[in-house]
């Protein structure tokens, strides 16, 4: 297994496990950007750093465990592109495209909806799976057109670096916050976002953070633009209280 099939069956195993890249990182004792250039298949991480990871996630890549993971033989006498296994797996993937479609309607479909596209990258990955990848390792880059927010839309969790006294949630390009002490108020719509020079108060963690976007994505439906989450400490100034953002460590 090379360092990409490694990184992508660690990602795929994170994900599976409900864990965030800041919880695995923490957990297995290493910085959030090891853990980074670990998953995109990096080169020149020591074995001791990949082992802690794989520890955390429960798994082992010694010869047996490999063999495991990718047996040489199959368990059931077929092959991935025999007739028999095309057709069930796109009879999957149909009724699955069928679902989301309902989900996911759009005047478009190839534009704002569950395009082709997408039941071809669906199909790959399924076949992946019953070859016994987590996920295609082919790493094809077909575009598809993003339906759904994801906290890694946020920007990258870290810990809150020295001096610093929270996390803010800032439109990109815009001067304006979410605010919690506003959202989690009675009415959340109030005043939910305003410019950055009055906010008063801040998230006390990235994670918190990201569930303060989440609900609002839930209930209002959209976001003003771009969010991202972003440490720092206020700095008073003549009664102003400007947002001063600080590096991860």
């Amino acid at each position: 297994m090379d360092t990409i099939e490694r990184g992508i069956l660690i990602q795929a195993t994170r994900k599976a496990q409900k864990k965030t890249m800041y919880q695995l990182a923490k957990e297995a004792g290493i910085g959030i950007q090891t853990l980074v250039r670990l998953e995109a298949g990096n080169l020149g991480i020591g074995q001791g750093i990949v082992d802690s990871v794989l520890g955390v996630l429960g798994l082992s890549l010694e010869p047996a465990d490999k063999r495991k993971l990718y047996p040489g033989s199959a368990l059931h006498p077929l092959h991935v592109e025999s007739n028999q296994v095309e057709q069930v797996v796109k009879d999957a993937v149909m009724a699955a495209c069928a679902e989301l479609d309902k989900l996911f309607p759009g005047a478009k479909p190839e534009v704002d909806g569950i395009n082709s596209s997408f039941a071809g990258v669906l199909e790959a990955n399924i076949k992946a799976m019953l070859c016994g990848h987590p996920v295609d390792v082919r790493r094809n880059r077909t575009p598809l057109p993003k339906l759904v927010w994801s906290d890694y839309d946020f920007g990258t969790p870290f810990n809150l670096p020295e001096g610093a006294q929270g996390y803010m949630v800032i439109i990109d390009g815009m001067d304006l916050v979410l605010e919690p002490s506003n959202y989690y108020s009675h009415d959340p719509f109030t005043e939910a976002w305003r410019p950055a020079r009055r906010c008063t108060d801040l998230f006390s963690s990235w994670m918190a953070a990201a569930e303060g976007i989440r609900l609002y994505i839930e209930q209002a439906g959209q976001v003003p633009g771009e969010p991202r989450i972003i440490a720092g400490v206020f700095t008073p100034n003549d009664g102003v209280a400007p947002f001063e953002p600080t590096q991860a460590e």
